[in-house]
């Protein structure tokens, strides 16, 4: 029995390592994730989908705050558009997926742009790394959330 009973810890943790480990996201899961979390106005829930490395070095809850009060409203509609591709830099594998994410909402159309990192052998590099959020036929007016610094 002792062994029937490792054996399936063994198997559950090996069907589902990559979960634990943070080290493969679903770029559209995330992304939709982000927008429930913003209709909701949820500090924690869109702290945790952004890298760790971003939240140790970024003063997320401020930024956050200020997306809050620029985006204060509730989406009716969504389109998701990956824009992106896979990189490898110095035989170290990585994906960084730059999504588009169109949000319809009552009054106004959002845009919110995403760089979000899907898959690495550093998992405190993987998730969300930048959202800037814009209105639709408004450039001047947007603000960031994040930190620049893709570097890797």
């Amino acid at each position: 029995m002792k062994k029937i009973v490792t054996l399936l810890a063994a198997m559950i943790f090996l069907l589902t390592g990559c979960n634990f480990s943070g080290s493969n996201l679903s770029w559209k899961e995330e992304a939709q994730k982000l927008v429930v979390a913003f209709d909701n106005q949820n500090v924690e829930s869109v702290k945790s989908l952004f890298a760790k490395d971003i939240n140790e070095k970024t003063d997320l809850y401020r930024q956050i705050e200020e997306a809050f009060n620029f985006y204060n409203s509730k989406s009716i509609n969504t389109e998701f558009n990956n824009v992106s591709g896979s990189y490898q830099k110095d035989d170290i594998d990585y994906s960084v997926e730059d999504v588009e994410v169109k949000i319809k909402t009552k009054n106004a159309t959002y845009i919110f742009m995403l760089a979000i990192c899907t898959e690495h052998t550093d998992s405190k590099l993987v998730g969300i790394r930048e959202l800037t959020i814009s209105k639709e036929n408004d450039s001047d007016s947007f603000v960031f959330v994040g930190n620049s610094d893709i570097k890797f």
